[in-house]
């Protein structure tokens, strides 16, 4: 995983919102239903996520967000899993 950020920093700044590095569970998480398409599971299927942060409240995510700008850490929301179109995956950035 090519990590350009300091997790270490960033979980310590969390102050107990539920966060995520475990590599099984990034797996399990990272991924929406993209694979009901064969052309998107082919270009999405080795792609995983960094770090997870799961906020609870409106506070914790405003919080989240706040670290986010001041760690410069890339962001990619989840929600409520939308869609099956794979809206929610994280990609290389060219």
């Amino acid at each position: 995983m090519n990590t350009t950020w300091d997790q270490a920093a960033f979980a310590a700044d969390l102050n107990g919102i539920r966060a995520y590095d475990d590599e099984k569970y990034l797996a399990a998480r990272s991924h929406d239903y993209f694979w009901y398409s064969p052309i998107l599971n082919e270009e999405l299927k080795d792609l995983r996520g960094e770090f997870l942060v799961m906020p609870q409240t409106l506070d914790e995510v405003k919080h989240v967000a706040s670290l986010v700008a001041r760690h410069r850490v890339p962001l990619t929301l989840r929600g409520a899993e939308p869609g099956t179109t794979a809206s929610a995956c994280r990609c290389k950035v060219a």
